[in-house]
């Protein structure tokens, strides 16, 4: 369909993650959060609110878990074990070996985006006439990282209001975005109002936990201005409560 082609697929990606960071002012009371393990991978989830997060972990977290064992799958593949040699060759950083892959596909397998229902195997996307999405890129990715040695998450976020979800990796390099669909490496797109993060490399640190910023909380001025006070108030500090009173008598 006209909507889903790769033009305006890589326009629209490519324009979040160029996109100015949001004005986001920490919100009084935290973000919910929320991890765990699922069917063996560990999860991190955020959002602005408690039912994005809901919705994100009951509704796909079983896909997660899907797309892992599809790249599990993918990196034992003989043709995805030689691509994957082919576009590194020569590389002698993990950086340069990540940077290597994202412009791969993304020059190579990008033209063929096609909104797809469900995930098109590694082996298969890279066939000539073969099309898929972001979820079937994002498999194809982690599966070339891995077959390099480079450890990787998957990172499925709420973009602020749209409807449908993206999903891309993050790479332990120490960690870089690798989002084919958009042509900047390591870039994220913004904002989000929600995310999950969902382990397919074990590894000894988590990815960066990031604030969602897809609703704005602004502190009124006369609070921002006194917060010091008040985050010692807050920590039951007597002395924190004087001052700030003190403060606002000023106004």
């Amino acid at each position: 369909m006209a909507e889903w082609s790769w033009a305006r697929s890589k326009e629209f990606i490519t324009k979040l993650q160029e996109a100015p960071e949001p004005p986001v002012v920490v919100p009084i009371v935290p973000y919910p959060e929320e991890e765990g393990i699922h069917e063996g991978s560990r999860y991190y989830s955020t959002a602005t609110s408690q039912g994005i997060i809901d919705t994100l972990l009951t509704n796909y977290l079983s896909f997660l878990n899907e797309s892992k064992q599809a790249i599990l799958l993918g990196r034992e593949n003989k043709e995805v074990k030689d691509l994957a040699l082919s576009i590194t060759g020569g590389k002698p950083t993990t950086y340069e070996r990540a940077k290597a892959i994202h412009e791969w596909v993304y020059k190579n397998i990008g033209p063929k985006y096609d909104k797809t229902e469900y995930i098109i195997p590694p082996w298969d996307l890279i066939k000539p006439t073969v099309k898929g999405d972001c979820k079937s890129f994002t498999i194809l990715v982690a599966s070339l990282l891995g077959i390099v040695d480079i450890p990787c998450w998957l990172k499925l976020v709420k973009i602020s209001s749209v409807p449908d979800l993206h999903i891309y990796d993050q790479a332990n390099l120490t960690w870089a975005i690798v989002d084919a669909v958009g042509s900047l490496f390591n870039r994220e797109v913004k904002p989000v109002s929600g995310y999950v993060l969902y382990e397919i490399d074990r590894t000894t640190i988590w990815p960066p936990r990031v604030l969602p910023s897809g609703s704005e909380v602004y502190i009124p001025d006369i609070i921002a201005r006194n917060w010091p006070y008040i985050a010692l108030a807050s920590a039951g500090a007597s002395l924190g409560i004087f001052f700030y009173l003190s403060s606002l008598k000023k106004e």
